[in-house]
């Protein structure tokens, strides 16, 4: 699942000798998972406004398709 892989692998190497765990490279936010496909664009541009500055989505190619509406 992509956002485990972001959850466990965008994260910086902790420094030698530093006890602390590794810092997150990002912020991972997502949908339920219930609502299928639908909104997904729409949930990104809502975060990125709520954050107030850029964000990355990663989408696959039919839930981009199913969505594009929302650009």
């Amino acid at each position: 699942m992509p956002v485990r892989d972001m959850e466990t692998f965008a994260t910086l190497a902790s420094t030698a000798g530093a006890p602390s765990a590794p810092a997150p490279l990002a912020s991972v936010a997502m949908n339920r998972g219930a609502s299928g496909i639908d909104g997904i664009l729409s949930s990104a541009m809502g975060y990125a406004a709520g954050l107030g500055k850029p964000v990355t989505l990663l989408v696959g190619d039919m839930a981009c398709l199913h969505d594009l509406n929302a650009l």
